[in-house]
């Protein structure tokens, strides 16, 4: 059988955004393994044969000793398994599996998932990664792109041209995320899924929440999420003071989504945002960041409305034109967002792509 890893920082990742490609692929023959960070293994992956090999990344860890330490533990994994295929997911996994698989001569398709404004990064750091991704991207099979901007700016920093698919990012299982009943109460109910980070615009959504609540007593605002960087003084202080309703990390977002009458996203960049393909599937408006891997889901006006990146004042007066609008409209919203994930972010698209470069790279 011809062996395919998968490698991403956590199962969570694999489990919620790759479960119907590594389904598909066990069903097809193949020997999966699945190399990330995991407490137990997923059970429907083991009842069809797919392995896990526990890898610990640090997602944001920038310390040079670490960074070797998982560059050398995918080189031994790699040298001494010898899949036929690699498939990549997120920045790191991404250039270090790639280097590892360009010194090994194994064939690899990448995922890259969102792009870092340079101006927040500092153009030093910038120049350093555009050199981390020529050596872990450059010899790919295939290069999946999850929006258009993304390609353009890779296709730039390339010495040479490389075979690629632009992807509906990871497209959303529209079996799964069907449309919900929309809530009938006076109340406007917004919630934020996310991980709790700066660059996901937690901030400004929280400003807009202080100012609104003031303005609305009707108005709601609930966040759902993992911390991964220190804001739980500052969201404790606003859940006391009755502005914010706070939500540990759940398997099942659908319940929360169900409940809630609009998505907040205000990322400052995404590959194309799970969070907000979910929630138009679902039937549920959204107030986004004008951002690629945003705007190319939310059409502004129509299935929801675009603020300016990392503007809390603009952000809050998306919020608040929401919040002004007749249920009727909201609802419409939410129909026209379910219609436009129906033609272009089908994830049998997605799978079915990478089937296809799986297959002519196994020939």
């Amino acid at each position: 059988m011809k062996k395919i890893f998968l490698i991403s920082p956590i199962i969570e990742n694999l489990t919620l955004f790759r479960r119907e490609l590594i389904l598909a692929l066990a069903e097809k023959g193949y020997d999966v393994t699945l190399l990330c960070s995991y407490q137990q293994e997923y059970e429907e992956f083991s009842r069809v044969g797919v392995k896990c090999i526990n890898v610990d990344i640090d997602r944001r860890g920038t310390n040079p000793l670490s960074e070797f330490k998982l560059l050398r533990t995918y080189y031994r994994i790699f040298k001494k398994k010898r899949p036929d295929v690699v498939l990549t997911y997120t920045s790191k996994c991404s250039i270090y599996g790639g280097i590892v698989c360009r010194c090994l001569k194994i064939p690899y398709v990448i995922n890259n998932s969102g792009l870092f404004d340079p101006k927040r990064i500092g153009k030093l750091f910038g120049v350093f990664l555009n050199i981390l991704h020529r050596a872990g991207y450059s010899n790919t099979s295939c290069m999946m792109y999850q929006n258009p901007t993304e390609m353009e700016f890779f296709q730039r920093i390339f010495r040479k041209k490389i075979p690629f698919r632009l992807l509906p990012g990871s497209g959303v299982n529209l079996d799964k995320f069907q449309v919900l009943s929309f809530p009938q109460d006076d109340e406007c109910n917004f919630l934020m899924i996310c991980r709790i980070q700066k660059e996901k615009g937690i901030e400004e959504y929280l400003q807009a929440a202080i100012v609104l609540k003031k303005k609305y007593s009707n108005a709601n605002f609930w966040v759902l999420g993992g911390f991964d960087e220190d804001y739980h003084v500052q969201i404790d202080n606003l859940v006391k003071d009755g502005v914010l309703s706070y939500f540990e990390p759940v398997k099942d977002v659908r319940p929360f989504i169900e409940k809630a009458h609009c998505i907040v996203n205000p990322s400052y960049h995404e590959g194309m945002s799970n969070v907000l393909l979910e929630a138009s599937a679902s039937g549920r408006p959204a107030i986004a960041s004008d951002c690629p891997g945003c705007n190319n889901i939310i059409q502004n006006e129509v299935s929801g409305y675009l603020a300016k990146v990392a503007d809390a004042n603009d952000l809050s007066a998306q919020m608040e034109r929401f919040i002004n609008l007749p249920l009727s409209e909201k609802i419409k919203m939410g129909l026209a967002g379910r219609k436009i994930v129906e033609k272009k972010f089908d994830r049998r698209i997605v799978v079915n792509a990478y089937l296809e470069e799986i297959e002519k790279i196994c020939q």
